[in-house]
């Protein structure tokens, strides 16, 4: 993931990308780097959790995120499952 950097204080990245609304997601899953961030946190902080019925919200949003991000989404090594749970980000130092 060294393509581009995340800033998380104005939620943008650079050099630039059409991250539209996953930069919310992107930006949840860096300030928790490391750690599983369950699909309700990302109901909750992202869009509200009356926004959306389903958990599987979620799961298509990271799969459209790992579209952008991982060199092969069938086999990603940044934005990881953590099954029971939900997803974490696992970043590379620049």
């Amino acid at each position: 993931m060294g393509f581009f950097t995340l800033e998380t204080a104005q939620a943008q990245l650079s050099p630039g990308g059409d991250f539209g609304p996953w930069i919310w997601d992107l930006k949840l899953l860096a300030e928790h780097a490391g750690e599983p961030v369950t699909r309700e946190q990302f109901l909750e902080s992202v869009w509200g959790y009356h926004a959306y019925p389903t958990t599987r919200t979620v799961d298509n949003q990271i799969l459209s995120l790992r579209t952008k991000l991982e060199p092969d989404p069938a086999e990603p090594r940044h934005l990881l499952t953590v099954h029971g749970v939900g997803y974490r980000l696992e970043m590379t130092k620049p």
